[in-house]
């Protein structure tokens, strides 16, 4: 096996392969619900973080090679960040990103 000098195995690097899966995103009054399909990856091998107004979705599927999934958004709405949770089931990450108060519409009422 040989060694590249960044430490890279080079038969390994050459079968590795990134990619960026399909992702629907919802928005309702009092959250934010992106869903991912990432086949074939057990929930034990994904990764969702959030960090500043960045969502960032990772997963590594190795039955088949070297596939890493990677997804990442901007999200505007101000998010209430301990309120945020994510499931994975049958190849599906679902992201649930409720917005914080200050972030949700309200209607002002007009004063006559």
């Amino acid at each position: 096996m040989q060694t590249q000098t960044n430490g890279t195995a080079r038969d390994r690097a050459l079968h590795r392969k990134t990619v960026t899966p399909p992702v629907d995103i919802y928005e309702s009054a009092d959250e934010i619900l992106v869903v991912a399909d990432i086949p074939g990856v057990s929930p034990d091998h994904v990764q969702v973080y959030f960090e500043g107004d960045t969502l960032k979705i990772e997963a590594q599927r190795t039955d088949r090679g070297d596939v890493t999934y990677e997804r990442a958004f901007r999200v505007t709405a101000l998010v209430d960040v301990a309120g945020v949770t994510a499931d994975a089931k049958n190849g599906t990450v679902v992201v649930h990103l409720p917005k914080a108060t200050q972030s949700k519409r309200r209607r002002i009422p007009i004063r006559t």
